[in-house]
């Protein structure tokens, strides 16, 4: 008999979550400040196998000690809020992270963070972005494929910085002396 070891190879690179300054720090305050867990969305750009998350909004919702939990009130003040902005339609359609701090335990996922996820799966989104963050300053990515039935946990993700072409131009003329 063959013994069956199924395994799933991706023919492209590993997705890389990238974070824009503005979401970090952002981010890492709502985790400071806060005693009970948070949660946040936030707007994602995607460029092949990048995902950007270039800002991110707190809406009001449920907490305790151990669960933040998004109320359809919370959602529907946040579409109201992002859509009343001049770009806010495209703004709104780019809403593809939820983020949520787990204060000082581990950045696993919880029973409610896996229904979390569920949910914005039967909102018909191809693909959403878990964060999981804590007070200790560690942060966890998972990308949800929905239209590929993939999961990709603990996904790679460093700092995004613009550039500052002022300064580019700048050195640019230094360059051309």
């Amino acid at each position: 008999p063959h013994d069956f070891s199924p395994k799933v190879e991706l023919l492209e690179d590993i997705p890389c979550v990238l974070v824009s300054r503005l979401a970090y720090e952002k981010m890492r305050h709502y985790v400071e400040i806060a005693n009970m867990e948070v949660g946040w969305l936030g707007t994602v750009t995607v460029n092949e196998d990048t995902y950007l998350i270039d800002d991110v909004f707190l809406l009001h919702q449920e907490v305790t000690p151990t669960a933040a939990e998004l109320t359809n009130e919370g959602l529907i003040e946040l579409a109201e809020e992002i859509l009343s902005q001049p770009s806010g339609i495209q703004i709104y359609e780019t809403v593809r992270f939820w983020g949520h701090s787990h204060v000082s335990m581990g950045t696993n996922p919880s029973p409610q963070d896996n229904s979390q996820m569920e949910f914005f799966e039967r909102s018909g989104h191809p693909f959403f972005l878990r964060g999981i963050l804590n007070k200790k300053g560690k942060m966890s990515f998972t990308l949800y494929r929905y239209d590929l039935g993939l999961k990709i946990i603990d996904v790679p993700w460093d700092l995004y910085e613009t550039s500052n072409e002022i300064l580019r131009r700048q050195i640019e003329e230094e360059f051309a002396r």
